[in-house]
């Protein structure tokens, strides 16, 4: 759902070039128009998600041999729980303590969702 509403963002953004300035284009899912708002929050939790990976990325590479591809799609596999990367299993297990710590947010990240995680860090989620 999220990635045909980010895909309609997109199509309306490439239709904006062609068409006139006061044609209206909403973005739709299902025939139904999208609030704005809901556009926002999408494409900002979309950018925290890839700004993990690169994270997450940076991380791997900089605590292990793997090479670039080889970082991110350990990270990429940890926030989309999906399991395969572009490393052994062997070497996943003699990663470093740091990784495996980076690899486990990233998972609680992607199971969970991004913003819980955001709150569980934040002060006033543990203020009474």
């Amino acid at each position: 759902m999220r990635l045909n509403i980010l895909g309609g963002l997109f199509n309306r953004e490439v239709k904006k070039i062609y068409l006139p300035n006061h044609a209206v284009l909403p973005v739709t899912l299902d025939k139904s128009i999208i609030d704005s708002d809901e556009i926002n929050k999408l494409t900002g939790l979309f950018s925290f998600w890839l700004f993990l990976i690169v994270i997450g990325g940076i991380i791997t590479s900089v605590f292990s041999d793997l090479d670039g591809w080889q970082a991110f799609s350990g990270m990429f596999s940890a926030m989309g729980n999906i399991g395969p990367f572009f490393f052994s299993v062997e070497k996943m297990a003699s990663l470093s303590p740091v990784i495996k710590m980076t690899y486990i947010i990233g998972m609680l990240a992607g199971r969970l969702e991004i913003l819980p995680i955001i709150i569980l860090f934040t002060k006033k989620a543990w203020e009474k």
